[in-house]
């Protein structure tokens, strides 16, 4: 960026950088966290970078320690952001337009780590009491913070719970999560997993991550819950985690596609048979366009969407769709084993249809 497009670092003060964050956050729910801040990088004339780095320390992207809303000024009622700028420690301040002083945040944590020692010391695990706000977010629902930084009234969840390994990165929960999928360690991926998104309310009308991490990590929360049979749970995260990527990608990349298909997966796995085929040809449509007619993903979802659209009693379409499909398979990939698979499902169809006298026309299929 030009020298003279870069405002000098002496603008940057608490007050600041907390109004710039707070900016964000809030066009950050439409628009997703990346673009509103490079929106407000250049409406202030700073580099992306930078505000990137303020929005990640303040809303605990990196970890989840001490996450946007725990704490709330208890003189302007907004939530505190936390500012770590160079050469100046830490704080904790509002938007400029609250009269506070910053109040310096290894004292907040300091505070906030004793109280919990001394009302809930069993859910900070031995030899971690040095960082124990760390584990705030799943002890402690709301902080507000008076005048001085010991004025702190603390509200306790009514049923806390232990974190797994609070000190992670998202980026880092996301990856060892996969590794221990990978290995078949199912309960630690799932605590990896809960722990991340623990600030998260998806069921919460129109709720979206503000970023791309987060939303994967919802979408493989879903898909291992598949797994141990949470089907109405994973079809609410499956959900927020395709909205908010349509939100941040748009419908035809492929990690969208991918939360399309674990959310059409979720709503085929619990029964919900005409949301399913629904879903599946949206996915079938995205995919047409994305990879052709011919790839197998597109041929893949089409079949899957007949099986459906039989299963809901929509059988002559089911027939067709199938074997259209089917032809389109055997032209692309003669001999591969899906083909046998698919006339076998073709078969049953017609077979059933023939047991129950349906009336089709002649050939309807062929």
């Amino acid at each position: 960026m030009p020298q003279n497009m870069t405002r000098r670092p002496i603008a940057w003060t608490p007050a600041f950088v907390a109004d710039v964050v707070a900016d964000v956050l809030n066009s950050g729910e439409s628009t997703g966290l990346y673009r509103a801040a490079t929106l407000a990088a250049q409406a202030h004339r700073i580099p992306a970078s930078t505000v990137w780095r303020w929005v990640a320390s303040a809303t605990g992207i990196e970890t989840v320690s001490l996450p946007p809303g725990l704490l709330v000024c208890r003189l302007c009622a907004q939530p505190m952001v936390l500012v770590d700028l160079p050469e100046q420690e830490p704080c904790y301040t509002c938007r400029s337009a609250c009269p506070r002083r910053p109040l310096p945040a290894a004292q907040i944590s300091t505070l906030i780590a004793e109280a919990m020692l001394q009302r809930v010391p069993h859910l900070v695990p031995r030899g971690r009491t040095h960082d124990a706000a760390l584990y705030a977010p799943g002890i402690i629902r709301r902080i507000t913070i008076g005048a001085a930084p010991t004025d702190l009234h603390i509200t306790w969840h009514p049923a806390p719970r232990r974190l797994y390994r609070p000190d992670l990165t998202t980026r880092q929960r996301l990856d060892l999560a996969r590794e221990r999928m990978g290995a078949g360690d199912m309960t630690d991926a799932l605590g990896l997993l809960e722990t991340g998104l623990l600030q998260v309310d998806p069921r919460r009308a129109g709720a979206a991550a503000r970023d791309e991490t987060t939303a994967t990590a919802a979408v493989l929360y879903a898909q291992l819950l598949l797994t141990t049979h949470h089907d109405p749970t994973a079809i609410t995260w499956a959900a927020y985690g395709h909205r908010s990527l349509r939100n941040l990608l748009g419908d035809h990349h492929p990690t969208t596609c991918h939360a399309l298909k674990i959310l059409a997966a979720a709503h085929r796995h619990a029964g919900h048979t005409s949301q399913a085929a629904d879903l599946y040809a949206e996915l079938a449509a995205h995919l047409h366009h994305m990879l052709g007619p011919r790839a197998q993903p597109t041929i893949a979802a089409h079949a899957t969407h007949a099986l459906l659209l039989f299963d809901s009693g929509d059988c002559l379409t089911a027939r067709q769709l199938l074997a259209d499909t089917l032809a389109t398979h055997k032209a692309q990939r003669p001999g591969h084993p899906d083909g046998p698979r698919m006339q076998h499902e073709l078969e049953r169809m017609r077979r059933h249809c023939l047991n129950n006298k349906h009336r089709h026309p002649a050939g309807a299929d062929a």
